[in-house]
Parts: C-alpha cells; structure tokens; sequence
C-alpha cells in the first residue's frame, strides 16, 4: 500500500458515509478489492469488514467463549476472505459464505485449544462427571443454532443472517441481496419455519436462541482489530506465499489450516443437485414385476416364504480394526466404483464407536454422498445415538434409495468435541482411496490405512 492505514482512515470515512462504497453490494466490494489497487482495494475491503465484522466476530465468540481467541478466529476468516475474494460464488451477499467459514474457523480453534491443554476426547471419569454434563449440555445449545443455519439452504441461510445475526431490516437486506423486499420477507418465513423445526427438534426455543445471537452478534469490533485485521488481511492477500506473513499475527496459521481444507473453485457452476428419490418407485415396480413373472407353485405344494433379496456390499478396508480416529474439521471419506451404471445405494455401514458423555448428544451426524470430484449429490442425517459407546462395531444406516453415479465417494461429517463425537475406524492396508475431507472441498488422502466405510447396493434390475 501507498499510504499508511492510518493516514487513510479519515478519507475513507468519508467515501463510506457519501456513499459512493457503502452503498455498493457485496459483489462490487468483492471486485473491486480483487481487481484494484492501492487504497481503492483497501477502502472497498474496509467496507467489507465494517459490515460483516460484527456478524463474523459475534459469531466466533459463541463458539468459543474467549474474546482472544474469537478476535484470533475472526481475524483469520478475513485473512480467507482477502486470498478467496475472487472465489465466492453467492456474490451478491457474503454474510452467508463469511458465517460458513466464521463457523468452521472457530471450531478449528477450539478444538486446536483443547488439544493444547490436553482435554480428553475418550472416555474418563471426567466425561461422566454432573459438571461435565452440565458442560456438555450448554455447549449442545450453543452449538446448535450454527449448526443447523449452516445446514439451510444458502437462499434462507443468507436472509436470516442479514436479517438476524447483522440486524438489517427487509428493505435493507433487499439491496444486499438484489432482490425484492417481498422475496426477502418469504424466504425469512421459510427459513424461520425450518429453523424452528430443526431447533426444537434438539429442545431449543427458537426466539430466545436468534434473539441472544442477535445481542452478541451486534456488538461492535474493537477499532484496534479492524484496523489489524484490514492490514494483516491485505498484506495476506498480496503475499500469499510468505510464511513471514502468515506468523506475522496469530490469525495466520489457523487462516492457512483452514484454506488448507478448502478448494472453492473460482467460476464454478453450483453443486450439483440431490439425485430424486424416486427410485422408491421405482425399486416397487421392480418388485412387483418380478412377482408377476414368477411361476405360481401347485395348489398341493405349500407356499414357499418370498426370496430375501440379496445386496451387494462394496467393501476396501480388510475388516479389521487397526485403529480409530476422529478427524476435526473435516470428515471421512471413501471413493467407490460403483459395478454398473444402474446401482443404488440403499444403506451405509461404519465401523466405530461413540465417546463423550454416556447420553448422547441431542444432534445429528451427516453421511454424505459425493460425485467423483466431491461435490455433494445427498445427504442423510442420523443421530448420534446410532453409535454406542465402547467397543467399536459396525452400525448399518438405513439411506432413501439413490441411484449411483458410477465413481462416487461415500463418507461421513461429525462435528467432534471434547464431550461428544465419533472414533471412526480403520485398517492398515493403505490406498489412495480413503480421504479427509468435507465436500466441495479438495479432499486429502488418509495415510494411515482405509476407513471402515462400506457402501450397500440393492440388487441389480
């Protein structure tokens, strides 16, 4: 930069209350920080922070529950968002993708935090404790609302986060979003009502949670930190190979693990769309045109009980348990070759066991099913209290009926804790098969062996 941070504050000031930058959408901002140089790049990114750094930094204090270390993961989401710029897809509003990283950055931190002062993630007395309970039970609920907005659609996700978490009213989150008013205000419904379900699904009160997240998310950001966050973004963006740089705030290591497991692919079309499900049917007129064609027994021979139809189980791991491990921040994966092009998976099996607290936690795990470049094709949630804790064993989840493509990845995302996730296990037969990763991520192969992840098929038509 040519001048000082300091020595353009008052200028910028200036630009953002006349308007010629404050009242430029998400996506100009975006452009213009990607495109320009010098201080019109730096007052379109100031822009940017002084309108979702209150969001971004409320949400990262939710989560972690320390202003030093949620001012660390905030600073670190802008860090991303000065080397991803040019990479947001949902360009006219960036609150939905910043929350999403917000999200993901601050549980990275947390678990890093928890892994340094050597809390246990197994099983201990700790764990059965009434104050680890207690514990556990507020941290579910503080969780709980991140990680069902996360999970809405971004068109509902966006509205209820301009809305509720950065206070704007429906006119205002029009202009942000470029659409109608109108628009705004039946996606907010829509999002709402499934929110709502979601949440009291967990036993939530949905009007207390978004009004505390609203109160936190409010508050402003110490001047100190933009003014930091707006420099060390910057020098980030410009020397995106310099270790230097990236050591030269805490904010820098924790920004790099996290770009580390992200690929957003820059002009990229948008993830493909959930197969149909109707091969529910169809699997029914299967059925039914098989028994029409099977001959009919004699009047004198005793009915003969139906057929049980077989499955087919796709299987790369040896079947036996070399270890386990629970990945933080991302999740296990296995890509399949799926033996014709008329497959359908109908169930899912995973080898491994529950730790934490002997109840399990009042949430949802998510298997997810991805094509051969990882972009997500369905998602099926399950309970936590599927797995059991102690030894660990296979535990079979029933899926909807999907058609396979015929490269697909099968894997499974928990959102592990110090008091709760899943010891997913795995053998010692190593390939290039088993990864790390979440989708529309770039996933990073598992070194250790291969999960203990197979994929069940219905029998072929």
């Amino acid at each position: 930069m040519t001048r000082t941070m300091d020595s353009t504050g008052a200028a910028l000031e200036v630009l953002f209350e006349r308007g010629s930058l404050g009242d430029d959408g998400d996506g100009r901002l975006l452009d213009r920080f990607a495109t320009a140089r010098d201080e019109e790049a730096e007052a379109a990114f100031r822009v940017l922070v002084a309108r979702h750094g209150p969001m971004v930094l409320g949400v990262c204090r939710r989560i972690l529950g320390d202003e030093h270390d949620a001012q660390d993961a905030a600073q670190a989401v802008f860090l991303i968002l000065a080397r991803r710029a040019g990479a947001i897809r949902s360009r006219e509003s960036a609150a939905g993708w910043l929350y999403r990283v917000a999200r993901r950055t601050a549980l990275r931190l947390r678990r890093e935090t928890a892994r340094r002062r050597e809390v246990a993630w197994n099983d201990g007395a700790d764990a059965s404790s009434p104050d680890a309970a207690s514990h556990a039970e507020r941290t579910e609920a503080r969780d709980g609302i991140h990680q069902e907005l996360d999970r809405l659609p971004e068109r509902y996700r966006s509205a209820l986060i301009l809305c509720h978490l950065e206070g704007l009213t429906c006119e205002q989150a029009s202009r942000r979003l470029r659409c109608a008013a109108r628009t705004v205000e039946t996606r907010l419904h829509r999002g709402r009502a499934r929110l709502r379900e979601r949440l009291l699904r967990r036993g939530l009160a949905p009007s207390l949670v978004l009004a505390a997240l609203a109160r936190e998310a409010s508050a402003a950001p110490p001047s100190s930190w933009v003014q930091g966050t707006i420099r060390a973004s910057l020098a980030f963006a410009q020397s995106p190979r310099s270790v230097a740089i990236a050591q030269a705030t805490a904010a820098g290591p924790l920004a790099l693990g996290v770009l580390k497991m992200m690929s957003i692919r820059q002009a990229a079309t948008t993830v493909a769309a959930s197969l149909a499900f109707g091969i529910l049917a169809a699997g029914g007129l299967w059925a039914h045109g098989v028994a029409q064609d099977a001959p009919k027994p004699p009047r004198t021979t005793a009915p003969q009980p139906p057929k049980k139809a077989e499955t087919k189980e796709l299987a790369l791991d040896d079947g036996k348990d070399a270890g386990r491990r629970s990945i933080g921040g991302s999740g296990h994966a296995v890509r399949f070759e799926a033996p014709n092009d008329a497959s359908t998976l109908v169930k899912v099996k995973v080898h491994g066991a529950r730790y934490g607290t002997p109840r399990p936690p009042r949430e949802d795990f998510i298997v997810f099913l991805c094509d051969d470049k990882f972009q997500k094709l369905a998602e099926f949630p399950f309970r936590y209290e599927k797995f059991e804790r102690g030894d660990a064993k296979w535990v079979t989840l029933d899926v909807s009926p999907t058609k396979l493509p015929k490269t697909f990845y099968l894997g499974v995302d928990f959102d592990p804790g110090p008091t709760k996730g899943v010891y997913v296990s795995h053998d010692d037969k190593k390939s290039d098969r088993s990864v790390v990763g979440l989708p529309g991520e770039k996933p990073e192969p598992f070194e250790k062996g291969n999960w203990m992840i197979r994929a069940v098929l219905a029998p072929e038509s």
